[in-house]
């Protein structure tokens, strides 16, 4: 199962560089940066998953012309995805939410 998570950010640095560098307080919402390609271009992108026992992982990528951060929160099977979207959208909340102007979550994408 797959959610879409996108939120619409103001004009600034890649959200999605932020998030990657910030592992300390990643952790405390049991999350870790797995993943990642080349963080300065443009296309590159951030996989994020649980420390704890939440089921799945978090794929960021970066839309500069939009200001767009799309995460993809995939699970497997019939996996619950509210554990890791809700660790997710309490981090992004606690520590971004000065950038953003609106957040849209899209349950079962794909389907």
């Amino acid at each position: 199962m797959q959610t879409l998570i996108h939120i619409f950010c103001q004009a600034g640095p890649s959200l999605r560089d932020k998030i990657a560098k910030d592992e300390r307080r990643l952790e405390k919402f049991e999350l870790y940066v797995e993943s990642q390609k080349t963080q300065a271009r443009s296309r590159g992108w951030t996989k994020i998953k649980s420390l704890g026992a939440k089921n799945g992982a978090i794929n960021l990528d970066w839309d500069r012309d939009a200001m767009v951060l799309v995460c993809r929160v995939v699970t497997r099977g019939s996996g619950d995805p509210a554990p890791i979207v809700g660790a997710l959208v309490s981090y992004l909340l606690s520590h971004h939410f000065a950038r953003f102007r609106m957040l849209t979550i899209v349950p079962e994408a794909g389907k």
